[in-house]
């Protein structure tokens, strides 16, 4: 519980609120969480870090395309990203 209070607290709540503040700008914003466990060691480890990209399944390639998407144009939707 002690390490899902800090990353909230040092990474979640700082970047929603830049979102937020962006957001009331005007500005075009995208988030996303990530929270599928990984089955590894019982599902002990949660989601860690960079999993998403690791997957080897759709979702791993859904996000790239999501990033490239964004990359190439600004926004990260594309034609497989589930709405």
């Amino acid at each position: 519980m002690l390490v899902d209070l800090s990353t909230d607290e040092l990474f979640r709540k700082p970047t929603l609120a830049f979102a937020e503040e962006r957001a009331a700008r005007g500005r075009p914003v995208w988030t996303y969480e990530f929270a599928f466990p990984t089955p590894a060691h019982d599902g002990r480890l949660g989601a860690p870090h960079c999993l998403d990209t690791r997957t080897g399944d759709g979702l791993a390639r859904t996000g790239h395309a999501a990033w490239i998407a964004f990359v190439r144009a600004g926004d990260p939707d594309h034609p497989a990203m589930p709405h």
